[in-house]
């Protein structure tokens, strides 16, 4: 996903001191769109569940926790990977989003 230049942009990915970040309140629009499809399945039931929208909402929270955990960098959101200079215990932490 990091990849993609739409993503990128709909996101605000900037380089800063030799490393690529993306802007928290994009990024937070950008999860709630794609989420979209599923609120709106949702939507249609007769008896919506809230225990699903309080899933879904869950699920933006832990990503965006894990985009602050990073430091808003994209390098460390690609893979678990630790690129140099990185904090090694935060590296550990982060989890891969899914493309």
């Amino acid at each position: 996903m990091w990849l993609d230049p739409d993503v990128r942009w709909l996101t605000g990915v900037h380089e800063a001191e030799d490393h690529a970040y993306l802007v928290r309140e994009l990024y937070e629009e950008l999860l709630w769109w794609l989420i979209m499809p599923s609120l709106l399945r949702l939507a249609g039931e007769a008896a919506p569940s809230r225990t699903a929208v309080e899933t879904m909402s869950r699920t933006i929270e832990d990503a965006l926790t894990t985009a602050e955990a990073v430091g808003y960098r994209v390098d460390l959101l690609l893979g678990p990977a630790s690129p140099e200079g990185a904090n090694e215990e935060d590296a550990r932490k982060v989890e891969p989003l899914p493309d």
